[in-house]
């Protein structure tokens, strides 16, 4: 008999200190669960952090660029109601079949000043617009420079501009003529020239020459 109780009494011990053993493994004090807590709500600050900085490089300037852009694009449409095609660096407004206003706007890896717009741009490369729009003919693997009458400083309506007048000449011997301004807006350099064949000169150049020096002074975002 007392064997069975011993045997009795040595199970139950064994019982009580595995489940000892078990508490002690699954049961965290206070300031393990502590520590553990602020553990992960470091991680978690890191990883939104991490996160928001990953959106801020994402939305850098070129997207605000290109917001003021269509901003802009938009105020002239709406106030001109001019015809509006967008290109990859430019807006074209149309007026007639043998007029058109031209907004170019440079990239980012433009560095120069008001003076070095239009020597940056007139590289033989720049009139698909034109030849899209007016009857003439630029092939795109032909170069056509735009051969510069006329350039001075001129202030517009406070931007500080360059005032430039010339004309490109296509392949089949059609001048047309060239008149505008290269200035720098919001950090952003621009050309507003606008074109007109030069048969149509006297009805039309004067009135496109207003449109331009109106666009100009009044460019702006909505």
């Amino acid at each position: 008999m007392k064997k069975i109780i011993s045997v009795f009494l040595a199970a139950a011990a064994i019982i009580t200190m595995a489940a000892s053993c078990s508490d002690s493994k699954t049961t965290s004090t206070p300031g393990n669960e502590a520590s553990n807590s602020e553990s992960n709500a470091e991680s978690s600050k890191e990883e939104i952090s991490q996160s928001e900085s990953s959106s801020e490089s994402s939305s850098g300037a070129v997207n605000l660029d290109r917001e003021l852009l269509y901003d802009i694009k938009m105020y002239v449409d709406l106030m001109y109601g001019r015809r509006t095609k967008l290109y990859d660096d430019s807006y074209v407004f149309r007026f007639g079949d043998e007029d058109v206003v031209i907004l170019k706007y440079l990239g980012d890896d433009f560095t120069g000043t008001n003076k070095d717009i239009l020597p940056y741009l007139n590289t033989g490369k720049m009139w698909k617009e034109v030849d899209e729009h007016l009857d003439v003919s630029m092939p795109e693997d032909k170069d056509f420079f735009l051969t510069v009458d006329s350039e001075t400083d001129a202030d517009v309506n406070g931007k500080q501009c360059r005032k430039i007048t010339g004309s490109v000449t296509d392949e089949e011997g059609t001048k047309v003529l060239a008149y505008g301004y290269t200035f720098i807006y919001e950090n952003i350099p621009f050309m507003m020239m606008g074109y007109v064949l030069e048969e149509c000169q006297a009805e039309k150049m004067p009135r496109v020459m207003d449109e331009v020096d109106a666009m100009t002074a009044n460019l702006r975002p909505r």
